[in-house]
């Protein structure tokens, strides 16, 4: 026997693992491949041993700690047993799984199923307000028995429906005769109030919607590209309206605004205009002003009125007319002169205006 058998079977390390486990390996670097940046490189390591770190192990109790949370109850027994929905009528019995606890027989989901009410009618009433043209007796009875069994899914209904003795019939066909017939049993039941509960079903409209969304759905790719761009050519135009009618509405904002500069002008130059003929009839006229006597001690010619200014050119021909008539330019200031100069003055200067 060789003396690695006999190492192998006393669990020894064999001779030539421990000469190859001395020498040591020689690891070639691993080169950074091109494009990859040097921190990223620096995480995968230096060695061609590249795979992902091991996970962290987790310390959770497991099963132990839920124990503790659930608590030192008893198990709840179940048990196998039938049971039956009242929501069908053919009586079916089935199996499941229920808690012993539970004494309720009825299937706990059966109150989800809702049945529609079912329409009725009788002859004297067909006869009175359900008669439409193309649809004879037979065929609304027939129309009623599919809605009662197939709970008035429509799609179902026109896929049941009996085209060899019924003839042809498309969904919305079925859809306005039901909801006619409901409409004018509704109205017949509440004709004391003005509207009925429920509205009339537009089957035309039902048509032209699902026309309309064929056309939609069948449109090509240049179609579509074609509609894209006239939305926004639409786009555009309405952009550039919006941004026209700004321009308008500052240019009639600035217009206006001219329009006030103007009109406070104008004003203004009235204002200066009156103003102007006001001191030129007042340098025309040799208007006299009262003067105010001061309080206390006043001389006598402090009662004379005096003249305000004139222009010189008629200053000196008042002065050249009262020369003329031997008359002082500066009289005494005598009562009865100091009345006749003013009133002279006053003539004189309104005669060579």
């Amino acid at each position: 026997m060789a003396s690695n058998d006999i190492r192998d079977i006393l669990s020894l390390s064999r001779q030539g693992s421990m000469e190859r486990s001395s020498k040591k390996k020689r690891t070639e670097p691993v080169k950074r491949p091109t494009g990859m940046h040097r921190e990223v490189f620096a995480l995968l390591g230096t060695t061609n041993d590249l795979d992902p770190p091991p996970l962290q192990k987790s310390n959770d109790k497991g099963l132990r700690h839920m124990k503790q949370l659930f608590g030192n109850r008893k198990v709840r027994s179940w048990q196998w047993k039938p049971f039956k929905n009242s929501a069908r009528s053919d009586n079916l019995s089935l199996l499941h799984w229920k808690r012993c606890d539970d004494i309720s027989t009825d299937y706990p989901f059966a109150k989800y199923s809702v049945q529609r009410e079912v329409l009725k009618y009788t002859d004297e009433q067909y006869n009175g307000v359900l008669q439409q043209p193309g649809w004879t007796r037979a065929n609304t009875d027939h129309l009623i028995d599919l809605a009662n069994r197939f709970d008035l899914r429509f799609v179902v209904m026109q896929d049941r429906w009996d085209n060899q003795i019924h003839g042809t019939r498309s969904v919305e066909d079925l859809k306005d005769r039901y909801y006619s017939i409901q409409y004018r049993l509704d109205k017949l039941r509440d004709s004391e109030s003005e509207k009925p509960k429920r509205p009339l079903y537009d089957a035309d409209h039902e048509r032209l919607r699902k026309e309309q969304l064929e056309k939609l759905y069948s449109r090509t790719r240049e179609e579509v590209e074609e509609e894209e761009y006239l939305i926004e050519e639409l786009r555009k135009i309405e952009i550039r309206r919006k941004e026209r009618e700004k321009k308008q509405q500052d240019l009639q904002r600035l217009i206006k605004a001219a329009d006030q500069l103007t009109e406070t002008g104008s004003t203004n130059k009235k204002k200066k205009a009156s103003t102007a003929k006001k001191k030129e009839e007042e340098t025309r006229s040799w208007r006299i002003q009262d003067k105010p006597l001061n309080a206390g001690v006043s001389l006598r010619s402090a009662k004379t009125k005096q003249a305000l200014q004139v222009g010189l050119k008629k200053s000196k021909l008042v002065e050249q007319i009262l020369t003329q008539l031997e008359v002082g330019v500066s009289p005494m200031r005598q009562r009865t002169l100091r009345g006749s100069t003013t009133n002279l003055g006053t003539i004189s200067s309104f005669f060579w205006s």
